[in-house]
């Protein structure tokens, strides 16, 4: 499997058949077109819809991609039984050279970030991982505390 030749925007390694994450929750499958002759144009970023775009254009100061850790997307496996509500929602994990290991809610209408988020971020010792929480407050109601109106 080839190493790309830039970190992702954490300043994690991307690999070929790797997947980066946007801040929008948007992902996409790291390929390489060895067809190409613009070295920087071989690595590329194919979404769901079938497009392809520049790995180089995604992982910058506008994508913000991410590298997904697929061995960390799944919590369920180290959650202990009394915090079961952390798995009912479907959580992204993030390993990040530069932040450390952030666990976010899927489908966000609004962004997360790494430095300086407004979701209420904490930082769990047991994990050790900054959980971010939803924007609309999902979590609330799937831990009790609040209830339907």
């Amino acid at each position: 499997m080839r190493k790309a030749p830039w970190p992702d925007f954490a300043g994690n390694e991307i690999h070929e058949g790797g997947t980066i994450r946007h801040p929008s929750g948007e992902q996409g499958t790291v390929i390489y077109m060895a067809e190409l002759k613009d070295p920087d144009s071989r690595w590329r970023v194919k979404y769901r819809d079938a497009t392809t775009s520049r790995l180089v254009l995604q992982i910058g100061d506008k994508g913000q991609a991410c590298r997904v850790d697929p061995k960390a997307v799944s919590v369920a496996g180290r959650v202990d039984p009394a915090r079961l509500w952390e798995i009912s929602m479907t959580w992204i994990v993030i390993d990040t050279n530069t932040a450390g290991r952030h666990i976010m809610p899927e489908d966000e209408a609004e962004i997360h970030f790494p430095f300086d988020c407004t979701c209420g971020v904490r930082f769990d010792e047991e994990s050790q991982a900054h959980v971010h929480d939803a924007f609309d407050g999902r979590e609330k109601f799937e831990r009790g505390e609040r209830k339907p109106s």
